[in-house]
């Protein structure tokens, strides 16, 4: 359980380090071309760590409720984000061209996500 707890703020780190390489101005300017896809890969392995943490932790205390539920904020959350990215107009503007296929995919890995979460929060209940 410590390990999960560890690797969760771990990777909370990870990802405000990778939102203020990718979404700042002064990071944006610290990673300029070719460092440019280092705050992108360590805020996405903060995101993949940080779910790995809250499985640990929901199966070391017996509580797949809490990964359901996480789950299915995440989902929704990607919902949000994939409707967002391809219907608004600021969405569009954000991700043109191949850049919008990350809602799309996004929000089909959430439409699948979401009645995952639900089995999941079905069975624990059992």
């Amino acid at each position: 359980m410590k390990f999960a707890i560890i690797l969760a703020v771990i990777s909370i780190i990870g990802m405000i380090f990778g939102w203020w390489g990718h979404e700042t101005a002064s990071g944006e300017h610290y990673f300029r071309e070719k460092t440019s896809a280092i705050p992108f890969f360590v805020g996405l392995a903060s995101v993949i760590g940080f779910l790995i943490a809250i499985v640990v932790y929901s199966v070391a205390t017996s509580s797949m409720h809490v990964f359901s539920m996480v789950l299915a904020l995440l989902s929704i959350g990607g919902l949000i984000f994939g409707w967002w990215g391809l219907e608004t107009p600021s969405g569009r503007n954000h991700f043109d061209e191949m850049a919008g296929m990350i809602p799309l995919f996004v929000g089909i890995a959430s439409t699948i996500a979401l009645p995952v979460a639900g089995a999941i929060y079905y069975f624990a209940s059992r």
